[in-house]
């Protein structure tokens, strides 16, 4: 039974492990994203509008523009 409970916890640590540095990677093309928005609408990265805001979450985000932007092909 110990090596059971074991097992689980090992499995559980690892999935964690793994899911940090997922979110890791999506948080840091998040970040290059943003600095590339903010370069082509020359907006400061510190302190944004709430407008701006609003329109890299609704509109730049998967936009062919933040495609260009990014170097993305596919």
């Amino acid at each position: 039974m110990k090596k059971l409970v074991l097992g689980v916890l090992c499995a559980i640590a690892l999935t964690g492990c793994k899911v940090s540095k997922d979110s890791n990677n999506q948080t840091d093309k998040l970040d290059e994203s943003w600095k590339a928005y903010c370069i082509a609408y020359n907006v400061d990265s510190e302190s944004p509008t709430t407008e701006q805001e609003n329109y890299f979450l609704d509109c730049w985000c998967g936009s062919v523009d933040e495609e260009l932007a990014l170097g993305i092909d596919e």
